[in-house]
Formats: C-alpha cells, sequence, structure tokens
C-alpha cells in the first residue's frame, strides 16, 4: 500500500485518496468550471427522458399508482381510491433469484509473463476486498434498482487504512441514488468503459455547504445565468464531483527480459521504445463556478463507477433503460380501477334502499333515519291497507358486474405477460400438475429475466477490471496480504519481495510481482459455496445409499461436505482412515494425507493476523515444508536453471 499519497478525502465527502496535485491556475480553473458546466448540461439533456420514466418508476413501485387529480376528486367525494400494488412481488422474485446465484469474479492469466499462481492471488485479494467492503449488500442494491427502474451504479474508491497511517485500502463503495450519476452519453460501451467523462451530484443547502467548505464563496441565484442556472436555486446549491480524462503522452521501454516498463530504473537494459497516447484520469469536487478540492490523478486508468443496466434500447441515437415493470404500469392502473370499481359496489350493498309508504313509517320516522347507520335489531311499522298490509321491502342489492371480474383477471395476466414472470414462478398454483412441468414454466421466467442477472455479471466484470489495473498500484510494496478462498478461508500471502540468493535462492528476484504480466476477468453466475455444499452433501447421501461400499473411499469428503459442528476434524480422521491405494492416488496428485491420530488443528484467524513472517522466513518454511513432504525440491533449481538458459539464449550469450 502506497505511503506517498497525502490527500484524504472531505468531510462527508467520498473523494479519492491517491496522488494529490496542486489547485490550478485560476484561468485554467474556469475553462475546467466552464468545461464541466458545459458537459453535465449535455449529459443532462441527452437522459433527461429516460430519467424522468425511471423516476415515475420508482414512484409508482413505492405505491404512487393513482393520477393527483382523480385521487383527490375521489377521496373529496367519500369513494374508495384502492392501490393493490402487486409489482413489488415482481421485483422480489427477480431480486430473490439474483441472491441465490450470485455472480462471481475469477481472474485468468493473459500472457507469457503472467502467472496462474499470481492470478489466484489477484482473485484472494479481491475477495478479500469484497469481504471488509460488504460488497454483496453494496451488489443487491444497485441490481434492485437497476430491475426496479433500469439504473443503479456503485463505484471504487482507496481509503486510509487508520487515522495513523498513511497505508491504503482499496474498497468498493454503495452509490444509493441511481440518478445522482450523469455520463458522456457519447460512451458506446456497455459499461461505459470508453466514456471520456462522468459526475456523481448531490444538491446540499447552503447553511451545510457553508459549514463543510468555509472561505468558498456560491453565485447568487439572481446572478446565475447561462449553464451556471442548473447549478444554484434560492436556497440550495449543487455540488459534483466531476472525473474526466486527461490526454497525455508517456514513452514506454521494452527491457532485455521482455517486460515493458514506463519508467526506467537503474541497470536496466532497455531493448526499444517508443511514444503512445495515452490518458490520465482526474477527479475533483465543484461548485457551478468554483473547484472546492482536487484535481487529484487517479492511479488506475478507468473512472471507477460501475453501472448496473436494466433493459437497454437505442431510439434514435439515445440511450433508454427500462426496468422489470415499465411497461406492467398500465395493466396496474386497471387492475386498481377495477379492484376499486368492485370494492366501491360492494360498500355500497348495504344502501340499498327500502321501498316504503309514508303510512307505514309514520310515527317511526326517527327510527328508519338510523337504518344505514345503525344495524338495528328490529324495525317498526304500520300496516297499510292500501298496499295490502304488506311489510316494507328493501330493493335487490346491487352485484358486482361480471364485465368487472372479467377485467381484474385480464389485467392480472396482462402484469405477467408484460414481466414474463408466471404463476408457477410466483408459487401460485397454475394448470401444471407434474413437477417436471412446474420446473419448464419456472425456467421459461428465469430465462425472461435473466438479462438482469447477466447485467449484474457484466457489471461486476467491469469492476474486476478495474481492480486488476488498481491493484498493483496500490498494492505496491513489499507486504503480506490476506487473500480469501471460495469457502471464505483466509491465508497469508507475500507479494512484492526480493529473494536473497544467500538464504538458498538461485537467483535474486521479486517474487509474486504484481505488476508484471496481463490479466484478464470472467464471471461466473451460480448457487453461492454454501448452496453448492448443501447441494453436494445431499447428493452424495443419495449416491452412498444406492453403493454403500463408497463409503470408506468418500467418506472424508461427505464429512466435509456437512454443516455439523466440527464436520472438518471428522473429515480429516476419515482422511487419515482411507485404503493405501486411495492415499498413493491422493499423494500422486499433491494433496497432504494426515498420519492416522494425527489430525492438525487450524490456526485461529486472529493468531495468523498477529503472527506474520516476513517473506524471507516464509519462503524458507515453505522450503523446509516441501522437503519434509517429499516433494522434489530439484523441480524448483530446474525451473530457475530454464530461465537462465532462456535469457541466455535470447541475448545470444
Amino acid at each position: 500500500m502506497k505511503s506517498d499519497k497525502t490527500s484524504g478525502p472531505l468531510p462527508e465527502i467520498e473523494g479519492p485518496t491517491p496522488f494529490p496535485k496542486a489547485m490550478p491556475e485560476k484561468s485554467n480553473e474556469d475553462e475546467i468550471l466552464a468545461e464541466a458546466r458545459k458537459r453535465f448540461q449535455l449529459a443532462h439533456d441527452a437522459d433527461s427522458e429516460s430519467r424522468d420514466e425511471a423516476l415515475d418508476d420508482l414512484r409508482f413501485i413505492n405505491g404512487d399508482q393513482w393520477p393527483e387529480e382523480v385521487k383527490k376528486e375521489r377521496i373529496e367525494e367519500l369513494r374508495p381510491c384502492i392501490t393493490v400494488n402487486r409489482l413489488p412481488g415482481f421485483i422480489d422474485q427477480v431480486v430473490g433469484d439474483q441472491r441465490q446465484n450470485r455472480p462471481g469474479i475469477k481472474v485468468r492469466a493473459f500472457d507469457s509473463y503472467s502467472d496462474p499462481e499470481k492470478a489466484e492471488i489477484f482473485e484472494g485479494i479481491i475477495r478479500n476486498i469484497e469481504s471488509i467492503s460488504d460488497a454483496e449488500a453494496i451488489y443487491d442494491n444497485s441490481f434492485e434498482t437497476g430491475t426496479s427502474c433500469g439504473r443503479g451504479f456503485f463505484r471504487v474508491l482507496t481509503e486510509y487504512s487508520g487515522d495513523d497511517s498513511f497505508d491504503q485500502d482499496i474498497k468498493i463503495k454503495r452509490i444509493a441514488n441511481p440518478f445522482s450519476v450523469y455520463w458522456d452519453p457519447s460512451a458506446q460501451e456497455i459499461d461505459l468503459s470508453d466514456a471520456k467523462w462522468q459526475f456523481i451530484v448531490d444538491k446540499i443547502s447552503r447553511e451545510d455547504f457553508e459549514e463543510a467548505f468555509p472561505g468558498k464563496a456560491v453565485i447568487d441565484f439572481e446572478e446565475a445565468t447561462g449553464d451556471m442556472q442548473s447549478w444554484v436555486w434560492e436556497d440550495s446549491v449543487r455540488i459534483a464531483e466531476y472525473w474526466r480524462k486527461t490526454p497525455v503522452e508517456k514513452t514506454i521501454y521494452q527491457l532485455d527480459d521482455g517486460n515493458v516498463v514506463d519508467e526506467i530504473i537503474k541497470d536496466m537494459e532497455v531493448i526499444r521504445e517508443r511514444t503512445v497516447k495515452t490518458h490520465k484520469i482526474e477527479w475533483m469536487l465543484i461548485s457551478g463556478n468554483e473547484i472546492l478540492a482536487g484535481p487529484n490523478v487517479w492511479a488506475g486508468k478507468y473512472i471507477p463507477i460501475i453501472p448496473v443496466w436494466g433493459k437497454e434500447i437505442n431510439v434514435d441515437g439515445k440511450r433508454i433503460l427500462r426496468g422489470l415493470i415499465r411497461f406492467a404500469k398500465d395493466p396496474q392502473r386497471m387492475y386498481n380501477y377495477s379492484r376499486t370499481a368492485s370494492t366501491e359496489v360492494m360498500s355500497n350493498a348495504p344502501r340499498v334502499p327500502y321501498m316504503v309508504t309514508a303510512k307505514q313509517i309514520e310515527g317511526y320516522e326517527n327510527i328508519w333515519n338510523m337504518v344505514h347507520k345503525k344495524n338495528l335489531p328490529y324495525l317498526l311499522y304500520n300496516p297499510d291497507p292500501q298496499n295490502r298490509g304488506a311489510a316494507p321491502k328493501r330493493e335487490t342489492p346491487a352485484t358486482i358486474p361480471t364485465g368487472i371480474i372479467q377485467e381484474i383477471k385480464l389485467t392480472s395476466d396482462e402484469m405477467k405477460q408484460t414481466t414474463g414472470i408466471f404463476e408457477a414462478s410466483l408459487g401460485e398454483k397454475s394448470n401444471e400438475t407434474s413437477g417436471r412441468a412446474i420446473l419448464a414454466r419456472q425456467r421459461e421466467g428465469d430465462t425472461a429475466t435473466f438479462a438482469y442477472i447477466d447485467n449484474l455479471a457484466r457489471a461486476q466484470r467491469y469492476l474486476g477490471k478495474i481492480l486488476i489495473d488498481l491493484i498493483p498500484k496500490i498494492y505496491d510494496t513489499e507486504q503480506i496480504v490476506r487473500v480469501l478462498g471460495l469457502d471464505g478461508s483466509s491465508k497469508f500471502m507475500p507479494i512484492n519481495y526480493t529473494t536473497d540468493p544467500d538464504t538458498g535462492d538461485a537467483l535474486d528476484e521479486i517474487m509474486n510481482d504484481l505488476s508484471v504480466g496481463r490479466y484478464d476477468v470472467t464471471v461466473t453466475v451460480g448457487p453461492s459455496y454454501n448452496t453448492q455444499r448443501m447441494e453436494a452433501s445431499d447428493t452424495m447421501m443419495k449416491f452412498v445409499q444406492s453403493f454403500p461400499d463408497a463409503v470408506p473411499v468418500i467418506g472424508d469428503l461427505i464429512a466435509k461436505a456437512m454443516d455439523w459442528p466440527d464436520s472438518d476434524e471428522i473429515a480429516e480422521r476419515l482422511k487419515a482412515l482411507l485404503p493405501p491405494e486411495i492415499k498413493e492416488t491422493i499423494s500422486q496428485e499433491g494433496k497432504e494425507i494426515p498420519e492416522e491420530g494425527v489430525v492438525e488443528q487450524p490456526m485461529p484467524e486472529q493468531m495468523q493476523e498477529e503472527q506474520q513472517p516476513n517473506p524471507v522466513e516464509v519462503l524458507q518454511v515453505e522450503q523446509e515444508a516441501a522437503k519434509l513432504e517429499g516433494l522434489e525440491i530439484e523441480n524448483r533449481k530446474k525451473e530457475v536453471e530454464e530461465k537462465i538458459l532462456i535469457k541466455k539464449l535470447v541475448s545470444g550469450e
């Protein structure tokens, strides 16, 4: 973790910490602000239509489903105005499916200078970053807003490790408001990686602004003209994080060992060099008329804002985004109207009038006036000879028209059709009777909504690219880092450390140098590790019921997949009882077999963190352990000799 970056985030503002830079000259500051205001207006105009529809989607999901004038009129007339909000159930179904099938980032070696073992270190560091950032909650939030209104975002930042340190940690952070992000409308890539600029905006009161930025002035609302008008109001002001790519030129050098670097270190032998055009990423915090912080140069080459889209369509050159319920809103409105109409009919049933003559209620008017207000046990009346002495008679109550009942059913079906989620996916009883048919219908719903989960996977792939680019630049010193396995287990790995020939190493070289080689990222979507473990356990139990003779051979694997207390210890003891031929096979594959009656107890994580040996000691321990376990240490020497031979061949010696 670099210790030469001294610009921390501002109070209440999540800004990046790396590479501080002096404030620009006033003339340059004016140019930057004019550029920022122009670009912000361009982004706002390009996205305004899609943004308004997305905001209406969220309000609609939240229950605001009646036109205001219609709702007000019905309330004044004491008529029902019912909202039976069924749409959140459709969103919850997709969100729940995503949480059971989480995408996972995988790192792969890309070229001849990369190393599969270092790819595993990258992958473990990324899992550790996700763990300390509580990334699952961040992914869930951005996915839910993307599913609901078509757009969600999260970001990557660097933070100081503590108040007493200059070291930094990489963190994944939530962007709670999806409407706070504005982007370059000329960007064509799905992940916006080709955007030349982006904004994250906020609107705060003038009092909060003066408290957060003492000495910074805001132009008066009356004086705002042109592109300044969208930045100030009478009682509030807009501030924004402004990220931009600035073109730069740099010289790159190819060394005699094939590596390509952009900075020559003493004693390096350069074979060739060339000048390339690239860019740097700048961050600054601005108001409409002043730079409040920055510019800071970001360590990576990507703007670290990651979008999670819903469905996307390009209309006349504009990116139009929508969520799951965009086209289900009209059926939901009709459903509300129909349910309200049926409720109104039912509520008027007790008010059906009685047919009486004046003679029948003469003297009992007070009682009859309370008929609709109180549930009276009896009613008194006078027999009327002109009505043949018959009792008063209530009119036949109104019934719900068949058309309304049919409309309720039709609009309910239309909501399912527009979302692609049908009865089986919602847990409702449908025409399917067999389990296979029900699963087939559920699979249809999953297929219709899989695009949303796939878009989250694309977002995490872009996150992986950002982290692969950033990790070597932040974790660039000799240190020991924690890496996490797929099952959440942790171990500590030394990185960027130099070996010493005096301690038995064949060469003086840098081990686990994360800056060497190229790596790419893939994302897998499937059940979580715990879910896979439970499924594997259940399947293995069914297998051994059919083939009991397999228990002595795979008993340790079954125990390891269980969720019992001490299941890992049971698995280790069963492994010690494996038949000799199985032990020999496992040993040939390089796996460790504990001695009978001896089970290694894992060191508590807290003790692991406290006992962090220096890299040289780690390497010595690994070598001694390899010798004791009967591994061929000579393989290591042969590899080094091969590297020396290749080097001589390349250099022509």
